[in-house]
């Protein structure tokens, strides 16, 4: 059984150059393909392939950053958990 992850939990993200974290709900996990200024609407041949896209801010410029990737270079999620709170009666 897979560990379910709702990907709009994601809080950061493990990449080979250690974590990122992300603007909260920017987490996605689509199609997405290289395309030439000449034909933005279509992807280059092969280019098109499965992966993770997130943004974040960086924390000395402050700039808005846009990060996207197969899912092999992807090492690990970090997520809030669902809490559910328990009323003692």
């Amino acid at each position: 059984m897979a560990v379910p992850i709702d990907i709009l939990r994601v809080t950061a993200v493990l990449l080979a150059d250690g974590w990122h974290f992300i603007l909260p709900g920017s987490f996605e996990i689509q199609e997405f393909g290289f395309v030439s200024g000449a034909a933005p609407e279509r992807a280059l041949q092969g280019s098109v392939t499965v992966g993770f896209l997130f943004t974040k801010v960086d924390q000395i410029s402050r700039e808005i950053q846009v990060y996207a990737g197969p899912m092999s270079s992807l090492l690990a999620v970090r997520y809030e958990p669902l809490t559910e709170l328990v009323q003692d009666e």
